[in-house]
């Protein structure tokens, strides 16, 4: 038979044990061995750089600096881009252990529109493995253009006459007007019925009985009085009744 001195010891026991067990639960993992981390081969001082603000048709130069991290020489390959809106040039092909090497590069806005993102990839080699990787970099601008278009687009449907209106409003010039229109399609009759300062409006008017089988797209080109961008295209969209 047990006393009640040896429950409330065992009782004792247990409660410590719990305590013992959710304390080692809670703690804090023990920190990462630093040695276990991946330092990659070519590393860049920064992977992505904000241009913010940015007219249409203007250029920025940026600069990344790439480091070889290995004890090995590496060779940098080449560099993709994501698209045609930069121009970039390495001042060295190879790199021994813990030299760095500028890219340069020039960031061209062109005709974009609002938040653009561009990507270029550098692909390296290390020249002693003959192990092969690449790097990403970034480069981010808020393409301010001369004016507004809404909507970007029009829908139609293809059972009833229906008439809709483009509108264009500059952003820092109030001079920017439509000077003119064309449609690519005669099912759409268009009309500019305002043009002056700080809004030009273009009304578009479909009629479906003139609109042949299979025709689908058609394009609304607008040129206006913005030296960035003259010309503007809104797509004209037609599509069955739901």
């Amino acid at each position: 038979m047990f006393t009640k001195t040896a429950y409330l010891s065992a009782f004792l026991l247990c409660c410590a044990g719990l305590g013992a067990s959710v304390f080692y639960a809670l703690r804090e993992p023990p920190a990462e061995n630093a040695a276990s981390q991946v330092i990659p081969a070519l590393q860049a001082d920064t992977t992505r750089i904000d241009i913010g603000k940015i007219r249409q048709q203007e250029t920025r130069d940026v600069t990344f600096r790439l480091r070889n991290t290995t004890p090995n020489d590496l060779s940098l390959e080449s560099v993709h881009m994501s698209c045609g809106c930069t121009e970039w040039h390495l001042d060295k092909r190879q790199l021994s252990s813990s030299e760095t090497a500028e890219l340069s590069v020039t960031f061209s806005s062109g005709l974009a529109r609002n938040r653009l993102a561009a990507t270029l990839r550098v692909f390296y080699k290390n020249l002693e493995t003959e192990e092969t990787g690449n790097v990403f970099l970034t480069i981010i601008a808020d393409i301010q253009p001369d004016y507004d278009i809404s909507p970007p687009f029009l829908d139609f449907t293809e059972e009833a006459e229906m008439v809709q209106y483009v509108l264009l409003k500059p952003r820092f010039d109030e001079d920017i007007r439509i000077l003119g229109i064309h449609c690519t399609r005669s099912y759409y009759d268009v009309e500019i019925v305002k043009s002056e300062l700080a809004k030009s409006i273009v009304r578009v008017t479909f009629f479906p009985e003139k609109k042949l089988p299979g025709e689908r797209e058609a394009i609304l080109e607008l040129r206006t009085s913005s030296e960035r961008q003259p010309i503007h295209k809104v797509m004209l969209r037609t599509h069955d009744e739901p």
